[in-house]
């Protein structure tokens, strides 16, 4: 089918903008000062305690304007007039350092620096730790131009496997968790929709599995090959501009940090808690569950000096899974399932469906990383970064729910929301199930990195090259179900009562009339489902990078830069299902297992052995299981549309400029962006001739299916985007800082609203439709903080910022063209279009506060291990999504979040206990406020020990969810709706240093 090209208009920034950042070059180069005869003095910036080269050290020469930061490996190459100089070093932690040099005009002088502390001073003998990792986070974030959050991976002691476990107690961002791991991060109160997630700087693919989405599961990724973790509040015009919300960047290991030869080697054991001891699965340890390497080195080759540097990190981590639900299921799904308003008391309604479940699964992670940089001498190096992560799970399920029909005839008259009696009509069709689950869920992505860093112009420039590959994929190859309900049994229905008196999560269940609801002669199999999905994505992109230092009397640089970014992503989806049962009533020769859930509360209920679990009583041998004539035609359309494939293509430029004017330091720009999408969706005919039919043949049927799609139609669409920056420091003191921002952003629309397939109904004269012509939310945002950095590691900041977003996207009808030219080949002229446009808008303003200090320098004896940390963010928001009402909170936003921590680092121990809270929020905004569902508030409490025995050995203990809270809770209407409970889980450990 031919496909079109719609042309978007190019948005607009004022001239003045552009005439500012010409005006910004022209008066540096006005400041040129009279030239003074200069020579240069290199060295190496160490830790002289733990031997760490520091990378971000501050150098600068008194007196002067010529100051820089030390590279990976510690190294400096800076200015100096000549004669004696005065060269001053400062680090986070370290005590400040000042040598006198003997600078000759036109040479260079050597000099090496190493730094130390009190605080080295307080153990028989020193192990690098925690303390190390802060000092270089905060001496990263505090010398940064713009508003960002940097963390160590071992900020909050050892870290775990997934990142999402630091990330989450970090400010301004919350976590979902699902199946006991971090999985969605919500940035500034926003979902991954509106944030990106970087590996030094590079988008990396993401796979979502059930469909192509530019979401990310940041459980995907590993820690194994990670340093820090950097939160970008506020982008330069050298970042991508696709970030209202920030984005996370991942920063890589690299041999340079160490002076030398490094092993460092973790083992350890994984187990789970559970409430009840009546759960087939325990998550009880087997044997060695987490095992990680890391290694590093730097040596001398082809005659150079400590020029080639290697890092190597491997982890393989067997973790379980164990997740008792309460309630509904499928939250957010079936918040249908809720009697509404005006039922009996008249401002409440009551859940009409309640069940138990059992989830549970194995995961294996593992995180390979393999860094290399070689010197080329003068600074300039090149570099290959690779990473290689995958997480398979085997999955389980076994789920009991209960539900009646939607009228006020279902219930007694003495139900309330707090007491719901159901009644045993045929017309309520109150009826159980047992449901019993297997599959599958594989992901993997991998990224390899090549790239070249040159100094020019005797060190006052540099030039920076670099290529990126990415591939993601999450695969469901074989989600395959068994239903059972009590229908045939029990056709007039069933009597049961739920009373939420006593206890809002775990309420007491009673039946109160029909069959037996443990007994498995009372159900009977009537579906099997069987589903794959697989949603791949590419991501490549080639960039390079140039930085000049001017000769001015202040210290001034430009930049410039440019990029090409390709993202190639695709959906597919597989579908079967067996919808005919022709075997007796009952399940009794099937059962696998009947058992008591919730926590020894409900139950027995029985449960069918999943599908490929054991040829022993597996139903899906049984013979009885088959397709009617029309499950054929369901079986093609389900598998088929939602195929798809998408292609973004991004050519981006910039150029930026900063200046220091003594205590204020100045960065602006430009960033211009322009989108070319292109997506290729099927065209579907949603004629009623096509729609199956019972009294057909199953052939017929699936001829009836493969009638319904008309071919494939690729549409494309086009914008350009000028984004504006501009970013002002304030020292005021030497530690304290004033910041203020304000940057232009988007974020790129959901490619569901892309991609949504194409359908085309001749009775009604309508078509619906995906729109790859939709422009991206637009988004001004505008940041304070204040920073007070204090010595031995600490800092307090107060920050707020403002965020007005337009471009909203919701549904739009419109009336097709006439033509050849309407988009449709001249088809379906007058008819009416469904499809997303940017409409709507709101805005998000936030405050946030943190704190965090060591007390050594200021308590006595024992008491000199303590430190705290703490943050807080709170939110408000406003949005109009194209109609007629204003919303006073947006779905997912959460307004209030916080974090804190107590630790004791001395003696050679390290203690942490750490809460995490997240506060009520809207997941899901619906008609009116009694189905909207909300998550309800969460604090979670974690423990993290560790012993250090010698300078080669520590053994760990940390233990997640000590208070066994429900990681996560839904609310609908004011009740409990279901709340997940995952245990409480422990890691048992030995570290060995070589």
């Amino acid at each position: 089918m031919k496909s079109y090209r719609s042309t978007a208009p190019t948005t607009k920034r004022s001239p003045l903008v552009a005439l500012g950042f010409l005006l910004f070059a022209y008066l540096s180069s006005c400041l040129s000062a009279q030239i003074v005869a200069t020579g240069e003095i290199t060295g190496r910036v160490s830790n002289k305690a733990t031997g760490d080269l520091l990378r971000s050290a501050f150098v600068s020469v008194e007196g002067t304007k010529y100051s820089t930061s030390t590279e990976t490996d510690g190294t400096f190459t800076i200015q100096a007039p000549e004669g004696m100089q005065k060269v001053t070093v400062s680090y986070t932690g370290l005590d400040s350092v000042t040598v006198t040099v003997n600078v000759t005009a036109g040479k260079r002088v050597v000099q090496d620096i190493a730094m130390s502390s009190e605080v080295y001073t307080l153990e028989a003998f020193t192990v690098k730790g925690v303390r190390e990792g802060n000092a270089l986070a905060l001496q990263v974030q505090r010398d940064a131009p713009n508003s960002k959050t940097v963390a160590a991976t071992d900020t909050f002691g050892t870290p775990a496997a997934n990142p999402g476990e630091l990330l989450q107690r970090m400010p301004n961002i919350t976590a979902e968790i699902v199946g006991s791991e971090v999985r969605t991060l919500f940035i500034r109160g926003m979902g991954t929709a509106f944030s990106t997630m970087q590996v030094d700087g590079n988008q990396m693919a993401s796979a979502f599995g059930t469909s192509a989405n530019r979401d990310y599961q940041i459980e995907q990724m590993g820690t194994g090959s990670i340093d820090s973790i950097e939160l970008i509040k506020a982008p330069l015009p050298e970042h991508d501009a696709n970030a209202v919300a920030g984005f996370v960047n991942l920063q890589s290991k690299r041999a340079y940090d160490a002076s030398g030869r490094k092993i460092t080697l973790n083992a350890g054991l994984l187990g789970k808690l559970r409430e009840s001891s009546a759960n087939p699965i325990q998550g009880k340890p087997s044997g060695l569950d987490s095992v990680s390497l890391a290694y590093s080195d730097v040596v001398s080759v082809f005659g150079g000096e400590r020029n080639l540097g290697f890092s190597f990190n491997a982890a393989r981590r067997r973790s379980f899974t164990v997740q008792d639900e309460i309630g509904n299921s499928q939250v957010g799904a079936n918040t249908g399932y809720f009697h509404a308003p005006g039922s009996h008391d008249g401002t409440t309604g009551m859940i009409r469906q309640w069940g138990t479940g059992d989830f549970y699964y194995p995961a294996i992670a593992t995180n390979v990383g393999f860094n290399v940089d070689y010197k080329l001498g003068n600074g300039s190096y090149w570099y290959v970064r690779t990473n290689y992560n995958s997480n398979t799970q085997n999955q389980r399920f076994y789920r009991w729910n209960i539900q009646t029909g939607a009228s006020a005839a279902s219930f007694s008259a003495a139900s309330t929301p707090m007491f719901v009696d159901v009644v045993p009509t045929a017309a309520a069709s109150s009826n159980a199930q047992s449901n019993s689950s297997t599959f599958v869920k594989k992901s993997y992505n991998y990224s390899i990195n090549p790239g070249a860093s040159f100094k020019l112009f005797k060190n006052t420039a540099k030039l920076d090259v670099s290529a990126f590959f990415s591939h993601a994929d999450v695969w469901y190859p074989g989600y395959d179900t068994v239903y059972a309900d009590t229908k045939l049994v029990a056709p007039t229905g069933l009597g049961w009562s739920l009373d939420f008196r006593g206890d809002k999560r775990y309420p007491i269940f009673r039946q109160t009339a029909g069959a037996s609801l443990t007994s498995p002669a009372t159900y009977t199999p009537y579906l099997r489902e069987k589903w794959t999905w697989s949603s791949p994505d590419n991501m490549r992109n080639f960039k390079f990078d140039f930085r000049k230092d001017l000769d001015a009397a202040v210290p001034v640089y430009v930049k410039v830069g440019a990029k090409l970014q390709i993202d190639s992503r695709a959906q597919y989806r597989d579908y079967g299902a067996d919808n005919v049962w022709t075997g007796p009533t009952g399940i009794t020769p099937y059962v696998e297992t009947s058992y008591l859930q919730g926590g020894g509360r409900y139950g027995p209920w029985p449960f069918i052995v999943p599908p490929g679990v054991s040829d022993k009583g597996n139903i899906a041998q049984s013979g009885f299981f088959s397709g009617s004539a029309t499950q054929p035609w369901s079986n093609f359309v389900n598998s088929n549309n939602a195929d798809g494939s998408f292609r973004e293509q991004i050519t981006a430029a910039y150029a930026e400029g900063k200046m220091e004017l003594g205590k204020l330091s100045v960065l602006g720009g430009l960033r211009v962006e322009e989108t070319d999408v292109r997506g290729t969706m099927l065209l579907i005919d949603g004629s009623a001739q096509y729609n199956s039919n019972a009294t057909l043949t199953a052939a017929e049927n699936l001829a009836l299916a493969k009638a319904k799609f008309k071919g494939v139609l690729s549409r494309t669409g086009n914008y350009r985007n000028v984004f504006p920056g501009v970013h002002f420091t304030y020292t005021a003191q030497k530690n304290l800082l004033f910041r203020l921002s304000y940057n232009s952003s988007i974020s790129r629309p959901p490619i569901a609203n892309i991609l949504q397939i194409i359908n085309v109904s001749p009775t009604s004269s309508t078509v619906s439709m995906g729109n790859p012509d939709l422009k991206p939310y637009r988004s001004d945002n505008f940041e304070f903080s204040v920073e007070r950095y204090f010595e031995p590691v600490g800092e307090i900041r107060i920050g707020a910022f403002y965020k007005n977003i337009k471009d909203y996207i919701a549904s739009n009808t419109s009336t097709i063209g006439a033509g050849q030219d309407n988009g449709f080949d001249g088809q379906y002229a007058n008819w009416t279009l469904s499809t997303p446009r940017n409409i709507g808008s709101a805005w998000v303003r936030g405050f946030d506060v943190s704190y965090q200090q060591q007390f050594s320098n200021w308590l006595p004896g024992f008491w000199k291990g303590f430190g705290v940390q703490g943050n807080f963010t709170t939110l408000t928001s406003e949005g109009n999504y194209g109609g007629a009402t204003t919303l006073k909170t947006l779905a997912g936003l959460v307004p209030h979040s916080g974090n804190a921590s107590l630790n004791y680092q001395r003696y050679g121990l390290n203690v942490r206990l750490l809460a995490s809270y997240r506060g009520p929020h809207v997941k899901v905004l619906g008609t009116n406020g009694n189905t909207s569902y909300w998550a309800a508030r969460r604090t979670m409490y974690d423990l993290k020990t560790r012993y250090t025995i010698s300078r080669n050995y520590d053994i760990f203990l940390d233990v997640f969810n000590l208070n066994n809270t429900p990681t996560q809770e839904a609310v609908v209407g004011g009740q409990v709706f279901s709340a997940f409970y995952q245990g409480v889980t422990y890691n048992l450990g030995i570290t060995g240093r070589f």
